[in-house]
């Protein structure tokens, strides 16, 4: 069957479900993982206890808080990752083209979100339309590009300015696409964790990470199940850093708003 090749601006067009939808259905034939279920309340330890912010929604496009934005990072994957060294890591893509202004992403084969459906250059480009809303977080460093579409596994930008390092700027989480998901509900990632869930599939405690063993490279996660626990200031995360009751936290000299 012919591909088609979807094209979204940044603020120009709503994205094409149904076309999208198109582009899955001939190209896979999977269904969605209805078996991966965890009941939380089995679980009575866990290894490890990270802060969070109870009011914020752990979309990464929406959150309003650093401390929810670094506990995304847990949760979606991205294309490609800047690693401490300032190099470029591939993750979910395959190899990098650039031409000029135009830059073109192969996307890996065989990745699956954390529900069992397959990663397609659709979701790629959903979440391109996500980070590029002005509302996003990411909207600032997405600027220059002008333009996102899709053929097969490969996803290709067009940006306004040519620069060489521009692909570093393609580092936005990927979320899988889903017409029918439940807004109030967190997108499904492809990351190191997920949220458990309760028996019966719907209900998400938003307290409890587990482990996602769909995820690409399982062997390198060596944690389990993570607690996240509400604390009302920072002093208190602290404090509980020191004492024990906290395991990590991550700050920095904004003023904790992931927007700034």
């Amino acid at each position: 069957a012919a591909m088609l090749c979807a094209s979204i601006g940044c603020e120009k067009t709503e994205y094409d479900w149904n076309a999208a939808e198109e582009r899955r259905s001939q190209l896979y034939h999977t269904s969605l993982d209805t078996e991966n279920k965890v009941d939380i309340r089995k679980i009575t330890d866990t290894d490890m206890t990270l802060p969070y912010t109870s009011g914020d929604d752990f979309n990464p496009y929406s959150c309003q808080s650093t401390l929810t934005k670094n506990i995304c990072y847990l949760l979606y994957d991205s294309m490609i990752q800047i690693n401490p060294d300032f190099e470029v890591e591939y993750i979910l893509a395959k190899s990098i083209k650039i031409d000029h202004t135009i830059i073109t992403v192969q996307i890996r084969s065989g990745i699956v979100f954390s529900n069992g459906a397959p990663l397609t250059a659709d979701d790629i480009s959903y979440s391109y339309y996500l980070a590029s809303r002005k509302e996003s977080c990411y909207y600032d460093q997405l600027k220059n590009v002008t333009s996102c579409s899709v053929k097969g596994m490969t996803v290709t930008f067009v940006m306004q300015n040519e620069h060489v390092n521009s692909y570093r700027l393609l580092d936005f989480p990927i979320v899988h696409y889903d017409p029918n998901a439940d807004k109030n509900l967190p997108p499904i990632g492809s990351g190191r964790f997920k949220f458990a869930t309760l028996q019966d599939g719907k209900t998400i405690d938003k307290t409890l990470l587990i482990k996602n063993n769909k995820w690409y490279n399982p062997d390198k996660v060596g944690i389990e199940t993570i607690s996240l626990k509400e604390f009302p200031t920072v002093e208190s995360i602290v404090h509980s850093i020191e004492i024990g009751t906290v395991s990590y936290m991550y700050t920095d000299m904004r003023d904790g708003t992931p927007k700034n």
